[in-house]
């Protein structure tokens, strides 16, 4: 179980996980947020003009990559790379 998580997306080789925080009022919508086998690791913060993501993987060097948009996720987006 993860503590606050609402969606797990990746792991990687070391135990990073990767997923979102939930949103109460956007399903689907929460920030992007790590977390080490079962530790909260923190927020990935989004880049300025963007309101929501989904991680989509995460490497063996910690870098996690997805994408960020400002509509429906499930519409797509723009990729982004979070380096830990």
């Amino acid at each position: 179980m993860l503590p606050d998580g609402d969606e797990a997306t990746d792991v990687n080789s070391t135990g990073l996980i990767g997923g979102q925080l939930p949103n109460r009022t956007t399903p689907n919508a929460g920030a992007p947020f790590g977390w080490q086998s079962t530790e909260p690791n923190g927020k990935l913060p989004l880049p300025a003009g963007y309101d929501r993501s989904d991680v989509k993987a995460i490497g063996d060097d910690g870098t996690v990559a997805g994408i960020v948009s400002n509509r429906p996720l499930d519409e797509g987006g723009v990729p982004v790379i979070w380096a830990r």
